[in-house]
C-alpha cells in the first residue's frame, strides 16, 4: 500500500468517527458501526460508537453473517439503501424468516429494540456503511425521509475519496500469523480498541500491543486501519495459514 493509499484511508477512517456520530444522533441511535466495503462488500476499516465490546466476537463465534439479513454482502447485491431489521421484502419465504427471527433474538440478548443497515454508494458499487441499534422506545429508525436525506449528504462526501480505494490485494507478502496474531488481527477488523481486546482473550494490554506491533511488521502496514483494509482485500485472494506456535 503507497504512502498515498494510507493517507487516504486515515482520512475515510476520520470520516467514518464523524459519519457514525452523526447518524446515531439524527436518528437517535444508541449503538452505530460505519465501515468501509471493498470490492467484495466485505466490511473492514470499523469506527464504532457505543456498541459492546463483545459484540463482534459473539457475532463471529455464533456465525451470525449465516443468518443477517442486514448483512452488506447481501444489501449490496439486492442493492439497498437504507433497510430495517423488520422490512417485510428482507423475509419473504419460510428460510429468511426464521434467519430474521435467530438474527433478531441474538440482537435483543444486548437489549435492542431495533435495527437498521445504511448502505452507501458510489455509482454502481456500494462502498460504506453503517449499522445502527436502537436500545429505547424513543426511536427515529422509521423517519425514511430523514434517513433519505443523510444517506445522501454522506454519499456526496465520501464519493471522492471512495474512488481512491484501492481495488485488489496489496502486492506486498506478509509471513505466516500465528493463531493468536490472526485472532488479534481479526478483532482489529472489527473495531476493537485494544483494551478491549486484552479483556476479550484474558491477556495483558502489553501482550496485545506485542502482538499487533508483530502484525504490522508482517503486514508491512504502520497503523490500524491500513491493517483492517490489508486484512480483508488478503482475504478474498487466499485463506490464511496459521502456525500452532
Amino acid at each position: 500500500m503507497t504512502r498515498a493509499q494510507l493517507r487516504q484511508t486515515a482520512w475515510l477512517t476520520s470520516f467514518g468517527d464523524r459519519t457514525v456520530e452523526l447518524v446515531c444522533k439524527a436518528l437517535q441511535a444508541e449503538w452505530g458501526v460505519f465501515f468501509l466495503l471493498d470490492e467484495t462488500s466485505a466490511g473492514y476499516g470499523y469506527c464504532s460508537r457505543g456498541a459492546p465490546a463483545d459484540l463482534p466476537l459473539r457475532y463471529t463465534a455464533q456465525n451470525m453473517e449465516l443468518h443477517d439479513p442486514l448483512h452488506p454482502r447481501r444489501l449490496a447485491q439486492d442493492q439497498r439503501r437504507f433497510t430495517t431489521i423488520f422490512d417485510p421484502s428482507l423475509f419473504a419465504d419460510s428460510r429468511s424468516r426464521n434467519e430474521q427471527r435467530h438474527f433478531w433474538a441474538f440482537l435483543q440478548s444486548f437489549g435492542a429494540r431495533d435495527a437498521a443497515e445504511m448502505i452507501f454508494w458510489n455509482g454502481p458499487r456500494a462502498v460504506a456503511g453503517v449499522s445502527l441499534i436502537w436500545r429505547n422506545k424513543t426511536s427515529r429508525c422509521r423517519d425514511i425521509a430523514l434517513a433519505a436525506s443523510l444517506q445522501s449528504y454522506i454519499e456526496f462526501n465520501l464519493v471522492g475519496p471512495s474512488s481512491g480505494l484501492p481495488a485488489g490485494a496489496p502486492a506486498a507478502h506478509m509471513d505466516e500469523l500465528t493463531s493468536r496474531e490472526h485472532q488479534i488481527a481479526s478483532l482489529v477488523c472489527k473495531g476493537c480498541t485494544n483494551a478491549e481486546i486484552a479483556k476479550l482473550l484474558g491477556v495483558s494490554l502489553a501482550t496485545v500491543k506485542t502482538h499487533l506491533l508483530h502484525v504490522f511488521s508482517k503486514a508491512n502496514v504502520n497503523n490500524r486501519a491500513a491493517l483492517a483494509h490489508y486484512m480483508s482485500l488478503r482475504a478474498t485472494s487466499r485463506q490464511p495459514r496459521l502456525r500452532t506456535s
